[in-house]
């Protein structure tokens, strides 16, 4: 054995009494320290017998001592172990007081360890049975055997009464100690328990809010990313949203959106991070294609399996419309349980109501051109086509009869034609001022993004400048909206993560291109380092694909404690301007 196996040894033995309940620590303690102090007056008082027999007495009674601990120790459990080896102390106890003077004997104080293991482990009747059958014998034996004055029993019980007395009243205290230390025990143990049950219920918790945090900022990412591609006329794009956010919250390896068979959406098929290649992907949209009736009559997920793979699926519908389907690959067979069903569910009912917005807002538009267009038709049929049906009468007429007219009438009749076309003009003229904001000299996109800027700024407690240089009705209307969604993007960041007091806000139209450039003073961040680790965020990541949409160019500066700069260049061509714009008179 090496020097550090010596020393690990020895520690144990000093120390294994920490992982000890309570009641072993005292009964080990008061052992060691009776054995101590008897055997000390043992050997420096009566009897007188030789030293050496002496030593070997304490030395029979601390190998005694010793190999009674070790039962204690290890069998305390065992109720009717312990009462043997109780018996068995308690009678050699009493043997010893032979050779050691019987009831005079120092070690008479050392005959309060069985009872004290009695007190402890057993029952209150064996405890003080035992403790009586030790002072019957000892009185008997200093009666029998060494009794030097010849004195009966009565006068030895009167002179040692104090002794008995002692003996009663420290077995009464150790067992009263023992009842109150036993349900203190018992109360540390259910406490114990507690704190472990809490300790257990405060991990579940943690976990489960770690789970629901990073639940949420899934579901705001998917929020935000579904405001960028909204704007979009490509919806491939959304659907790929959808089935990359359906990965992430629902933790599978691959997860899609595929169109049902007779919707309007039949066509499209995603993969989430396009880790599907083009096979599986026809391969999921035939099975899809097959299980196609079913799909019309249940609501509840459905699996088919692929190449041995099984995929669950659960359909994406309204009560009016039928879109199509959110399915994820399946890893065993409780995968689809618990919180991965909800989740489920709960993309499938989001991605309803995204498609119903955008189905609502393509119906909105067009009832509004179509009721802009009846009320273009009406005016122009009230005003205009009126005066231009009553110039082609008149011209009608003088043609017929200019010949017998003179020229004085001639030239009356042709200066009402005059007027009546200017007329007719004026009425065309003012139609098309309605109908054009940059006549009417009107900004929707500086009262737009204003009102949003200013209810941002009074929510949260922050100054921001906002300014249009250039002419506003030369951005096309796609390029408005997604201004707005960047602007609102941008803004939203600086605010949330950025924590910034001042936000400036300028477009500049400018020619061939436009440009947006959003600044704060917060607290920016590594954005280089950001870019290394490929986790640049959803938000800028959006953004940057909106603006690429376009086939502009997005440029973003951030520094810690030096705050963020986004700058953002979309090129503009005279024609698509115009046709956007609006209509020039």
């Amino acid at each position: 054995m090496d020097n550090r196996q010596k020393v690990t040894t020895l520690f144990m033995k000093t120390n294994f009494l920490e992982n000890q309940p309570g009641e072993i620590k005292v009964i080990y303690i008061y052992r060691y320290m009776s054995l101590l102090l008897t055997s000390l007056f043992y050997l420096i008082g009566t009897p007188s017998v030789p030293i050496i027999f002496k030593i070997g007495v304490i030395f029979l009674l601390y190998l005694s001592a010793k190999i009674m601990m070790g039962f204690y120790i290890k069998l305390h459990k065992n109720v009717f172990i312990m009462k043997v080896l109780v018996l068995l102390e308690s009678s050699g106890i009493i043997l010893l007081l032979f050779p050691s003077g019987g009831i005079s004997s120092p070690f008479i104080w050392y005959a309060l360890n069985p009872v004290l293991v009695a007190a402890n482990y057993l029952n209150t009747i064996f405890c003080w049975l035992t403790l009586t059958l030790y002072l019957v014998s000892a009185t008997a034996i200093s009666i029998n055997f060494i009794n030097h004055y010849n004195q009966s029993i009565i006068e030895m019980t009167k002179e040692n009464a104090h002794l008995v007395l002692v003996f009663v009243l420290i077995t009464l205290a150790v067992q009263l100690l023992s009842n109150l230390c036993k349900k203190l025990h018992e109360q540390s143990h259910h406490l114990v328990i507690q704190k472990r049950e809490l300790l257990k219920a405060n991990d579940a918790l943690q976990q489960l809010n770690g789970s629901l945090e990073e639940s949420m900022e899934h579901i705001m990412d998917l929020y935000q990313a579904v405001e960028i591609f909204t704007n979009q006329n490509n919806r491939q794009n959304l659907f790929q949203v959808f089935a990359d956010y359906t990965e992430k919250l629902t933790k599978t390896n691959l997860a899609f959106f595929c169109g049902l068979p007779y919707s309007k959406y039949r066509e499209i098929i995603t993969v989430s991070n396009d880790k599907s290649i083009n096979n599986e992907k026809l391969q999921i949209k035939k099975a899809i294609q097959e299980y196609g009736d079913s799909f019309k009559h249940t609501a509840y997920p459905m699996e088919f399996i692929i190449n041995a793979q099984r995929y669950s699926l659960i359909k994406v519908k309204s009560s009016t419309n039928r879109y199509g389907l959110i399915g994820i690959q399946l890893e065993d067979e409780t995968q689809l349980n618990g919180l991965r069903l909800r989740q489920l569910y709960f993309l499938a009912n989001l991605c309803t109501v995204i498609l119903e917005r955008l189905e609502l807002e393509e119906i909105e538009e067009q009832l509004m051109l179509v009721e802009e267009q009846n009320r273009i038709a009406n005016e122009i049929h009230d005003n205009v086509s009126q005066r231009l049906f009553s110039i082609t009468y008149a011209i009608h007429a003088l043609n017929g009869k200019w010949q017998s007219i003179s020229n004085d009438r001639l030239k009356v009749q042709l200066e009402h034609i005059r007027q009546s076309a200017n007329e007719a003009m004026q009425d065309l003229r003012a139609s098309i001022y309605r109908l054009s904001s940059r006549k009417r000299g009107e900004k929707s996109l500086h009262k737009t993004i204003n009102t949003y800027l200013n209810s941002l700024a009074n929510l949260n407690g922050i100054t921001v400048d906002f300014e249009i240089k250039g002419e506003e009705e030369l951005i096309p209307n796609p390029v408005k909206k997604a201004f707005f969604r960047l602007i609102r993007e941008a803004t939203g960041n600086a605010v949330r993560h950025g924590r910034c007091k001042e936000i400036q806000v300028e477009i500049h139209v400018e020619k061939g291109k436009i440009v947006l450039m959003v600044r704060d003073d917060g607290k920016g961040f590594n954005f280089s380092a950001l870019q290394q680790t490929q986790h640049s965020g959803l938000g800028i990541g959006n953004m940057k694909n909106l603006v690429e949409a376009f086939g502009g160019e997005f440029q973003l500066y951030s520094q810690l404690g030096n705050g963020t700069k986004i700058h953002i260049t979309i090129p503009t061509n005279r024609g698509s301007i115009e046709e956007e714009g609006g209509l020039a008179i």
